[in-house]
């Protein structure tokens, strides 16, 4: 899912969803309690995808996790509806990992929508990290538009194997060669108060979202 590559950025064909379907289906018998999908990392998955998986998990009882797109305030918040949708057509049991991280400054928003959604029967639940940085890889999706970032905004990225904050070269240097970047928040104090609803709203739990790399971990 990370570097680039034709099937991370295009539609699949009949065949290859088909393929994938396989796939998960061959988990979920295998003993699976789930499925996973992160929607942010694979920019080229559409909708009618998306609802396939969502159909599957729902015929197997089955939960979905799901990244979602990443927020873009030109497409106003259609990484939420397209998991509205979804949900609604296909009666999944759907989880929003880090609706605080996917969110940001819309956070106390989706939690309402959220709420009115599950009051009209929606299977839907979410959860939040209380942590101020994430981390992702360099080399990901996520990090696509960097063409159009302003100097600063190259700033709030931190290389962990030496603790230095990028610059537009030493992010383009270190894309190339691929690996986890510290993602710190460009607002601490608003970040602060999403968190803090985020924590605070019955419908969410306390997720971690961490990992480990041979000794090399991220903030959370």
């Amino acid at each position: 899912n990370y570097p680039a590559s034709p099937q991370r950025d295009r539609a699949l064909t009949e065949e290859e969803l088909g393929r994938l379907l396989n796939r998960m289906r061959n988990g979920l018998d295998a003993g699976a309690v789930g499925l996973a999908l992160g929607v942010e990392y694979t920019p080229g998955a559409t909708q009618s995808e998306i609802l396939e998986l969502f159909r599957l998990g729902a015929s197997r009882s089955a939960p979905v996790h799901l990244h979602m797109r990443g927020f873009d305030p030109t497409r106003d918040w259609d990484d939420l509806y397209e998991v509205l949708a979804g949900a609604m057509i296909s009666r999944a049991q759907i989880h929003l990992n880090h609706l605080n991280s996917s969110a940001g400054s819309y956070t106390k928003r989706y939690l309402e929508i959220l709420k009115a959604a599950r009051s009209r029967g929606l299977d839907l639940t979410t959860e939040c990290y209380p942590y101020e940085a994430g981390m992702t890889f360099i080399e990901s999706a996520v990090f696509d538009g960097h063409a159009k970032w302003s100097d600063d905004e190259f700033t709030r990225l931190e290389w962990p194997l030496t603790g230095e904050r990028l610059t537009r070269g030493s992010f383009l240097r270190y894309r190339q060669a691929g690996g986890p970047v510290i993602l710190h928040q460009p607002d601490p104090t608003a970040h602060e108060a999403q968190l803090e609803a985020c924590i605070a709203d019955p419908q969410a739990m306390i997720a971690s979202d961490s990992s480990w790399d041979e000794g090399r971990t991220q903030p959370r």
